[in-house]
């Protein structure tokens, strides 16, 4: 695994916490909670991004509720992010604990597209076949509304992964799964 990689995700977890807690207030994805999300996420870019180069050259990674911060982010085409992974990135999964609950799927999917229109930041979407959050057809439909507004990024569903595919990039078991995909990507994009 290359020494950047591992770097990146030392300061994964903290970059998640922090994301979570400064920028979602809000309990499902509105119209102004994803225009506070964007305004949200430059404020706190500090604690969400990583410099695995000289200055300048930002990775952001994100999961979950953190990952759609890094969507919403790549809307804002930030000087110096050179890349943005986001895995099992959605915002309202599982509502009342319900798998594969959305509170508001073609909501979900609308804002991902609007993001998508302004983002030219290259991005790695990486998500899981039994994810309870943010199933296959779920995800293919955020992806696509996303590359189709003119987005640029790569979208992999990867095989199912333990009881909950949405927890694979917290596993350590879930290293060899996705590691490959992160640093072919990252190389393709120095």
């Amino acid at each position: 695994m290359p020494r950047y990689l591992l770097r990146v995700l030392i300061v994964y977890a903290v970059a998640i916490l922090m994301l979570a807690a400064t920028a979602f207030a809000a309990e499902r994805p509105t119209d102004q909670a994803m225009q506070e999300e964007v305004w949200a996420i430059p404020v706190t870019l500090p604690t969400i991004a990583y410099v695995v180069r000289p200055v300048g050259n930002v990775i952001v990674v994100g999961q979950s509720a953190g990952g759609w911060a890094a969507i919403a982010l790549s809307s804002e085409n930030l000087p110096g992010v050179r890349a943005i992974v986001a895995f099992a990135a959605g915002r309202g999964g599982r509502v009342g604990g319900k798998p594969n609950n959305n509170c508001a799927p073609d909501r979900l999917v609308a804002a991902t597209g609007e993001f998508g229109r302004t983002a030219r930041t290259p991005m790695l979407r990486i998500y899981i076949e039994n994810d309870t959050f943010f199933g296959p057809e779920l995800s293919r439909r955020m992806h696509e509304a996303y590359t189709g507004a003119g987005g640029n990024a790569e979208y992999h569903l990867l095989p199912p992964f333990g009881n909950d595919g949405h927890f694979l990039v917290s596993s350590p078991d879930g290293l060899p799964l996705w590691t490959p995909l992160v640093g072919a990507f990252l190389d393709k994009h120095r």
